[in-house]
C-alpha cells in the first residue's frame, strides 16, 4: 500500500477497522501463498511415502518436504491452518519443531493435529517439539 493512500485511510477510518484492513490484507496474502504451495503439492502425489517436516523455517531437510509459510526456499509454502493437501495416509514421518506454538489452542492446533493423523500411514511416525519457554 502506497504512503499516501496509507495516510488517508489511517485519518478517515477509526484505530480499529484500519487494523482489521490491515489484518485483512496479510490474510490475503497467506491465502495467495497458500494456494501457489497446494497447486505444487501435486508434484508430490503418486509419489509413494513422504516425509513431512512442518513449519520447518530454515531448518531444511533433504530428503524431507519441507514446509512453512513465510520462509523462501522451502518444498512448499502452506498455510498450516487449512488441511494439507495430501492423500490420507501417505507419510510415514511427520516432524515439526518450534511450529505449533504459533498456533491457537486448541481450535488451529488441534485441526493440524488431526490432518497430521490423516496423513500418517499406518506405523508411521511424528515427533513435535516446542521451544523450551
Amino acid at each position: 500500500m502506497n504512503a499516501f493512500l496509507k495516510t488517508i485511510l489511517r485519518k478517515r477510518l477509526s484505530a480499529g477497522l484500519y487494523k482489521a484492513l490491515q489484518s485483512a490484507r496479510s490474510e490475503f496474502e497467506i491465502q495467495k501463498r497458500h494456494r501457489a504451495g497446494v497447486r505444487q503439492a501435486r508434484r508430490h502425489l503418486g509419489l509413494g511415502s513422504l516425509q513431512l517436516h512442518l513449519g520447518c523455517g530454515q531448518n531444511y531437510k533433504p530428503g524431507w518436504v519441507n514446509v512453512d509459510l513465510f520462509v523462501s526456499g522451502v518444498d512448499l509454502s502452506l498455510d498450516l491452518r487449512e488441511p494439507l493437501p495430501f492423500a490420507s495416509a501417505v507419510a510415514t514421518h511427520i516432524y515439526s519443531e518450534h511450529a505449533f506454538e504459533h498456533f491457537s489452542y486448541p481450535d488451529e492446533a488441534n485441526r493440524l493435529l488431526a490432518e497430521c493423523l490423516r496423513v500418517l500411514a499406518p506405523g508411521g511416525s511424528t515427533r513435535c517439539r516446542r521451544s523450551g519457554h
